[in-house]
């Protein structure tokens, strides 16, 4: 959405100023604006991706509770809809379409996991404080285990 809203300011805001500060005849383009769409994403504390985040904080949050929270949030927004035959889904209407998100596994897959290369990477540093951070923590010992 971030692309799309990138794309749309470059490509006609700033041709349709050039075009007004050269004085070059030509009419006024009609191009939907996809701020709602980037808003229902990333807004700050009512945004899915902080929803997301929050849910991950929570105790004993779950993908369900995810759904639950996004659903009272965003119920009624042009942007968000639900499949009622799908209670562990929701839909965002993107710029270039609606897309289908089922939550299932959405919390998991948020927790970041570093890759076994960054962990190597960040092991291996110069800096002995960054090794040991990474050395010393029980959860990144397999990287290190090869």
């Amino acid at each position: 959405e971030r692309l799309q809203q990138f794309f749309n300011s470059f490509v006609f805001k700033l041709e349709e100023q050039l075009y007004e500060r050269e004085g070059i005849p030509w009419d006024p383009l009609d191009f939907p604006d996809n701020q709602d769409a980037v808003d229902i994403l990333q807004a700050k504390t009512t945004g899915v991706f902080a929803i997301l985040d929050e849910e991950c904080f929570v105790p004993q949050g779950s993908d369900q509770g995810l759904n639950n929270k996004l659903m009272k949030q965003h119920k009624g927004h042009r942007r968000f809809d639900e499949i009622k035959t799908k209670p562990t889904w929701f839909v965002i209407k993107h710029f270039a379409g609606p897309v289908g998100y089922c939550t299932d596994g959405f919390l998991d897959k948020n927790k970041d996991q570093l890759s076994n290369d960054i962990i190597e990477c960040m092991g291996s540093s110069k800096k002995e404080f960054v090794k040991c951070l990474f050395r010393n923590d029980k959860k990144y010992a397999e990287a290190f285990n090869k």
